[in-house]
């Protein structure tokens, strides 16, 4: 993959939607059409916008993606973390390519139809100083493309998971639904963030090593404990990724191995993330935690800053670093070094809802319940305002009560949500370049910038969830289904109607 420099960033600013193609069109089938639609705020590259716009066209055709553009594309997942952002998208079958016709609905919307075969394609774009974007290289200045070959399967990509500085493509080994997986990783391995095994970390001197992977690498999925091989696990039991999640140096992943579920962890342990006590400062690879779930089917896992996160339909676990409370303790824990039960805790904050979904940013949780509201606790984002910057119980966020939300984002400094009515929320520290969405941030003071320690004027800070600028002007729709992923640079949100599968984000 040749490299391009990020000066190379076209100024058009065309929005990319499904596909591109002449103004109006019609389709190959009268089969209901959907529109999809790729947001974003602040800084990507050399551009920046403080309201939501839509990703131009442009964007892809400078990283040699014509072909894919023309043919037509649906984007399949988004990831972020505090150095990279990753954009994975497949390619629209011939058969939905729209004919000439003026009569026929606007640009971008395309007919039902599933994909039997299709390329599958992962953008990376931020910074590249640990083989973060999988270019093949690694750099020290912001860049872009696509990811380098070194992923297979036949089914595609199925998600893409960013951490602090590394990158996983998870892939279908074939097009059915239920396909095993695949697991690729690249970017630090220095601390085992990447399960792909022990490796040598200081050299003849003493000095420490990195271990850099530039390019997508097979992580394996098999069993690495003496307790999983003592039980007779086979070596290629069909595995699933259910769910995976990262922190900052930490990665959980839940499996399902022949039907039978499992939660791996690996990476740093410092503050218990990895949920394994024999661990004792890192693991290199994806090991199995005890089982704490009991009966239960698990949902998902959340994993940020230090923390991780598990959760079932009436139940929920936590452990890591809970210094404020964000690993759901209900008080003030510095380290738990196992999952620990803390439904009761939940449960009295919910009276009786249940947990739709959990996301944990740098230092606090965000929990959604089935009802639509939004839950925090920890230390930074929590939304409740700026006279409660810490809650050790999980508090409603009230400035969303009237909201029914839908989906939910954080990341390192911030947060975002979708509402069923459409409207994006977001809170938590804003970046000189607007990634908040909120508009430009108001100018500090000339003192201030005289100063190196003189704080962050207030203006960057947004305590309360406020509505994000320009997705209405972008989005008309009440989307059915969002993506939102919180990077250091820029907020994302693939939002569409979902009224077909293909490109549907949220597809299992």
């Amino acid at each position: 993959m040749a490299r391009i420099p990020h000066a190379m960033l076209p100024r058009s600013s065309a929005p990319l939607r499904h596909a591109v193609a002449p103004a109006r069109r019609t389709f190959a089938t009268s089969r209901s059409a959907r529109v999809q639609r790729l947001l974003w705020a602040g800084a990507v590259l050399d551009r920046t916008s403080a309201a939501l716009a839509e990703v131009p066209r442009d964007w892809l055709l400078s990283l040699g993606a014509q072909s894919d553009v023309e043919q037509g594309i649906s984007f399949t997942s988004l990831a972020a973390s505090p150095s990279h952002a990753l954009l994975a998208y497949r390619t629209l079958p011939s058969s939905s390519a729209p004919t000439h016709d003026s009569s026929a609905p606007a640009l971008g919307e395309y007919a039902a139809t599933r994909v039997p075969h299709a390329r599958h394609r992962v953008v990376a774009v931020g910074r590249n100083t640990h083989g973060e974007l999988g270019l093949g290289y690694t750099s020290h200045e912001a860049t872009w493309g696509l990811v380098s070959p070194g992923f297979d399967g036949e089914g595609g990509v199925r998600a893409v998971h960013a951490g602090g500085s590394s990158s996983w493509i998870v892939t279908k080994t074939h097009a059915a639904e239920l396909a095993p997986n695949s697991l690729f990783a690249f970017g630090n391995h220095t601390s085992g963030q990447l399960a792909l095994g022990q490796h040598v970390t200081q050299s003849a001197s003493g000095e420490p090593q990195l271990a850099l992977v530039s390019a997508p690498r097979r992580a394996s999925l098999q069993a690495t404990d003496e307790r999983l091989q003592h039980a007779g696990e086979e070596a290629a039991a069909p595995t699933r990724v259910l769910s995976l999640a990262t922190g900052l140096d930490h990665s959980l992943a839940l499996l399902d191995i022949d039907g039978r579920q499992e939660v791996r962890s690996t990476g740093v342990n410092t503050d218990g993330q990895l949920g394994r006590p024999d661990v004792r400062f890192s693991s290199p690879a994806l090991l199995p935690l005890a089982p704490f779930w009991g009966g239960d089917t698990l949902r998902g896992v959340a994993a940020g800053g230090d923390t991780s996160v598990a959760w079932s339909a009436a139940r929920i676990w936590g452990w890591g670093n809970s210094e404020y409370g964000q690993a759901l303790s209900g008080e003030l824990v510095d380290r738990i070094e196992a999952p620990r039960e803390y439904t009761h805790a939940v449960d009295a904050a919910l009276q009786g809802a249940r947990v739709a979904d959990v996301k944990c940013g740098g230092s606090w949780t965000l929990v959604l319940d089935d009802q639509g509201r939004v839950f925090s606790c920890g230390f930074g984002a929590l939304g409740l305002g700026a006279e409660r910057l810490s809650s050790a119980t999980l508090q409603q966020i009230p400035a969303l009560a009237h909201e029914r939300i839908v989906t939910l984002g954080a990341g390192l400094e911030y947060c975002a949500a979708l509402s069923a009515s459409g409207r994006l929320y977001s809170w938590g520290l804003n970046s000189p370049s607007g990634r908040l969405g909120l508009g430009p941030p108001l100018p500090r003071p000339s003192f201030a910038l005289a100063s190196r320690f003189t704080p962050d004027a207030v203006e960057l800070r947004t305590y309360e969830p406020l509505e994000a600028q320009g997705m209405r002007r972008a989005w008309s729709r009440v989307p059915q289904h969002a993506h939102i992923v919180c990077g250091r640079d820029a907020l994302w949100v693939l939002v569409e109607d979902g009224q077909e599968e293909v490109g549907r984000w949220a597809a299992r």
